[in-house]
């Protein structure tokens, strides 16, 4: 059970990694999409549970255990991103440098 929960989370974050590389995300936005999709509606599942099934309450302990592993691996993963430093796409920081230089010219509109 732990290795198939494990592997659900793991999928969650690559399909993260992978939308946001989709979608073209900074390295830091891509990031942050990558732990919120991988860790999305991890106490969903137990509140469902305990919902639908008000007279077996064992029927969460999966669900409770993924939630827990969902906490771990994205605090993990944090920790190691959190040592490595976001590199940043040229394109996006020219785009940015552009916008920051014609933040003060004034637009006249007659």
């Amino acid at each position: 059970m732990l290795i198939a929960l494990l592997a659900i989370n793991v999928l969650g974050y690559l399909a993260g990694n992978a939308g946001s590389r989709a979608m073209r995300l900074q390295p830091d936005m891509r990031r942050a999409m990558t732990l919120e999709v991988g860790m999305q509606n991890a106490g969903v599942g137990t509140w469902l549970v305990l919902g639908l099934f008000p007279d077996r309450p064992e029927a969460a302990i999966p669900t409770a255990v993924y939630t827990f592993g969902c906490m771990m691996t994205g605090t993990v993963l944090a920790q190691w991103w959190g040592r490595q430093p976001v590199e940043r796409n040229s394109f996006r920081s020219e785009e940015a440098d552009s916008d920051s230089a014609n933040e003060g010219q004034e637009t006249r509109t007659e």
